[in-house]
């Protein structure tokens, strides 16, 4: 194996492990927040409600700085990615969740427009980066499953961006309906680090 090869993979299992860890933190870090915050509901409130008025501590601080280290390690991750495979589409995709992801930890839900226009980056593009994740994937059998939960999560922005209330996503509540955007691209997080840090292939 070459030396080229070699650096080549190191930025793949890289990846993969920030990818693991990223996703890992954000779901048991999140539901400790959860747990800590007096008469959360998480039909009625939704994961920015952590951290918007009126504050809670620890679960604000928690919150924040959980969203935000797992936005930063996607990014860098994403960058590795980009590093270890030709194709752009992916790692770009990947790159806009992760600042999405930063932003909204960065901005609480108090700040108004400019942590929806984050939140809604993170949402939008984690959606679509779960279904060009393919791309990398090539002959794996996960691609299937990223790509039904990237499919889910696409269609549940979709939905409530055109329909708002009236979407049939909104039977579980407002915080149900943006989990079910959130849980499915942290969880294709997670299966595709655990991918990336086994798998050894040759480029195409």
């Amino acid at each position: 194996m070459s030396k080229n090869e070699t650096k080549s993979i190191l930025y793949q299992k890289t990846a993969g492990l920030l990818m693991v860890i990223s996703g890992i933190q954000f779901m048991l870090l999140v539901s400790i927040a959860e747990t800590l915050y007096p008469g959360y509901n998480t039909a009625k409130y939704d994961l920015s409600s952590l951290a918007d008025l009126p504050i809670h501590e620890p679960s604000s601080t928690i919150f924040n700085v959980t969203v935000f280290v797992a936005g930063l390690l996607v990014f860098i991750a994403a960058y590795f990615i980009y590093k270890r495979y030709h194709g752009k589409i992916f790692p770009v995709l990947l790159g806009l969740l992760g600042i999405g992801a930063i932003g909204v930890g960065i901005f609480p839900g108090y700040t108004g427009n400019v942590h929806v226009i984050f939140a809604m980056t993170s949402f939008l593009f984690g959606s679509l980066a779960m279904l060009a994740s393919f791309t990398i994937l090539r002959d794996s059998l996960l691609k299937y499953v990223l790509i039904v939960l990237g499919a889910v999560a696409f269609i549940d922005i979709l939905l409530v961006i055109i329909l708002q209330d009236m979407s049939p996503f909104m039977v579980f509540g407002t915080g149900g309906t943006e989990r079910l955007i959130v849980y499915p691209v942290i969880l294709g997080v997670i299966a595709l680090g655990g991918y990336l840090t086994g798998s050894i292939h040759q480029e195409s």
